[in-house]
């Protein structure tokens, strides 16, 4: 017999699986795989508090989409206000940590 957690899984991994593969159809905008970005070449800075991505890629001199890019999962443009780990381009991570301190 197949576990419950299995069965419930099954039908979620191929549901996300059709929205990856037609976004478009489904009105879901997915970001860009062939962005110039590589995949592993990231710095990453803890925060603590609060923070407006708008503002913090206007201080580090960072395009606003690329970093809300880097880190989809912040819907609402901000880190939360407790202990979070922030992803940055390669090379930003002294300038973040600088405007934060």
């Amino acid at each position: 017999m197949i576990p419950d957690e299995t069965i419930n899984y099954v039908p979620k991994l191929l549901a996300i699986t059709e929205i990856a593969g037609n976004g478009q159809e489904y009105k879901v905008d997915l970001p860009s795989l062939n962005d110039n970005i590589p995949f592993d070449d990231f710095d990453y800075i803890t925060t603590d508090r609060k923070i407006s991505l708008e503002w913090l890629a206007s201080e580090i001199r960072l395009d606003f989409d690329t970093l809300k890019r880097l880190n989809t999962e912040l819907l609402k443009g901000t880190t939360p206000p407790a202990k979070y780990k922030l992803r940055l381009p390669s090379g930003l991570k002294a300038a973040a940590e600088e405007c934060l301190n």
